[in-house]
């Protein structure tokens, strides 16, 4: 039972109703759920959290932690996993989105959704429990307000969903943990300033995170958050893969390679590993993170050799807005033209890419494969230079490797998603011993398995599809980090 502190200091505030919340639901069942006689009710309104009475009232500041109702939240977390398992919610920041994922110790996915277009008036929130979708749309003006939409929705009794004290961990994606981060940390005071600080390597991908760390300290209190970054997979790196031939200060000021979707090339890499029947310390791939952002990974001896990004993720393949590898000497010539470095900066990372290749058509894959059908030549172009970059990046990896490379992975959503890619891709390898089975790699979107071997039955060398699971990795470091 919640105890209340203070309780003549507390507020008693309505509840919100669906219709309030201008809930549409695209699936389930009709209808509310009725209350069970006897049970503690959760609010559905930001920031009220309700007696054992069920009236909904506002915590006091005794009952604050950073700006949240920390030890009405914690008060019975230990006793809840004790019988229901650990569950964590997973957050993975964007500038203007929220994905989640609330996890089961273990691995099972219970809960998941997406908070989309913060900040406009067409924001909305889907949520989905099991086989039944919710979606609520109304404007959200940041994070802090997705992070309490979120949370609403997460514990509104009429969804089925969960109880906050359910929750025993939150855990972050973060893009860039720079010199310093080489594994998941919890976090702190300390730790949030590093995350800022290093937003100078990563301005589109650290604030955002910070935004939401900052948004369960306002929603969620004390609650415990661990930090999970992308590059710190990448930390193996020799130093020649990692330095660049620039001047001694400017490397000392921690201008080097980084590496990114280290989250998701791990995962993928310890599952290809027991595909292939191997020990992890005895797997050599080549991890291709295929998706709007993309990055080719040497894996030699199941860590990170080398990387196709660099200090920041501009660097690499083309991808959907980024151009990947560019003659610095470019940025130089446009800012004689008179483009300002704002302007520059904004172009290569929103403008470029496949999106800029194909003429402002599009960045989506899908889209540009259709395009190329009807003969668009500016699809055929972005496509073809898309396929050129990774084809070209896998081979020097394998010299790299010395060929000693057991299987190439492709993962990330163009990497799951498209066996017409898959298939041009492999198709320049097959001197090196890669090929397709074509029925096993398919067409167009999903095999619907998470993990695939569609290479030929004897092929010695492997082609794995494997789904990324990101949120799967930063949840399983969160529970390791908060095991008692």
């Amino acid at each position: 039972m919640v105890r209340r502190a203070q309780r003549d200091t507390h507020k008693q505030i309505r509840h919100k109703t669906s219709g309030q919340l201008d809930v549409g639901r695209t699936s389930g069942v009709q209808g509310k759920r009725e209350q069970p006689k006897g049970e503690v009710k959760h609010a559905l309104a930001s920031d009220a959290y309700l007696t054992a009475q069920g009236k909904a009232e506002l915590p006091s500041n005794a009952t604050m932690g950073r700006g949240g109702p920390s030890s009405i939240v914690a008060v019975r977390q230990r006793e809840v996993a004790r019988v229901t398992g650990r569950k964590a919610l997973v957050l993975n920041s964007g500038s203007s989105s929220i994905k989640f994922q609330v996890r089961q110790e273990g691995g099972k996915t219970l809960i998941s959704g997406k908070v989309e277009r913060i900040g406009e008036d067409e924001s909305k929130l889907t949520l989905k429990v099991g086989g039944t979708s919710f979606e609520i749309a109304r404007p959200i003006k940041n994070h802090e307000e997705g992070l309490r939409l979120l949370v609403e929705a997460l514990t509104d009794p009429s969804r089925g969903a969960m109880k906050l004290e359910d929750i025993s961990a939150v855990g972050h994606r973060v893009v860039h943990g720079g010199p310093r981060f080489k594994e998941p940390v919890r976090i702190d005071a300390d730790v949030e300033q590093a995350i800022a600080d290093y937003a100078k390597l990563a301005p589109l991908h650290n604030p955002p995170a910070l935004a939401g760390i900052s948004a369960v300290h306002k929603v969620l209190g004390d609650l415990p958050q661990i930090a999970v970054f992308d590059t710190a997979f990448h930390a193996t790196l020799p130093e020649e893969a990692s330095s660049y031939a620039l001047p001694k200060e400017w490397r000392e000021e921690g201008v080097r390679r980084y590496g990114f979707h280290g989250i998701s090339v791990e995962n993928a890499t310890a599952r290809a590993a027991k595909m292939l029947g191997r020990p992890l310390e005895a797997t050599n791939l080549i991890v291709c993170h295929l998706g709007n952002g993309a990055s080719i990974t040497a894996v030699e001896h199941g860590k990170s050799r080398d990387t196709s990004m660099g200090m920041t993720p501009l660097a690499g393949i083309t991808m959907g807005t980024r151009p990947g590898d560019v003659d610095v000497g470019v940025i130089f010539h446009l800012l004689k033209q008179g483009h300002t470095i704002e302007q520059i900066e904004k172009d290569l990372n929103n403008r470029s890419g496949l999106l800029g290749l194909s003429d402002g058509l599009s960045n989506d894959v899908r889209e540009l494969l259709a395009a190329e059908a009807t003969g668009d030549p500016h699809a055929k172009l972005a496509l073809e230079k898309y396929t050129e970059d990774i084809t070209e990046q896998i081979g020097a990896f394998l010299a790299k490797l010395r060929g000693d490379v057991h299987a190439i992975v492709f993962t990330g959503g163009v990497g799951e998603n498209s066996g017409v890619l898959r298939e041009r891709i492999v198709s320049h390898l097959n001197a090196f011993g890669f090929s397709l089975d074509k029925k096993k790699n398919g067409g167009e979107g999903s095999l619907g398995v998470d993990e695939a071997n569609i290479s030929p039955g004897r092929a010695a060398k492997k082609v794995l599809v494997i789904r990324a699971d990101e949120e799967g990795a930063i949840g399983e470091a969160a529970f390791k980090l908060t095991r008692e």
